[in-house]
């Protein structure tokens, strides 16, 4: 496994729950790729950010 992601629809609104990649495949698309699949057909859609 190279990466994992998962969404929540909540209300209409989709959020991104979790996106991770493994680090020595980081800066390979492999991000875009996942969210662009997480999100399809998802409108309106959030993200947030908090620090680890």
């Amino acid at each position: 496994m190279l990466g994992f992601g998962a969404v929540l629809a909540r209300e209409g609104v989709t959020y991104l729950g979790d996106l991770f990649i493994r680090p020595d495949h980081l800066g390979r698309g492999l991000g875009k790729a996942l969210l662009s699949s997480l999100f399809a057909g998802a409108d309106p859609r959030a993200l947030t950010a908090r620090g680890c």
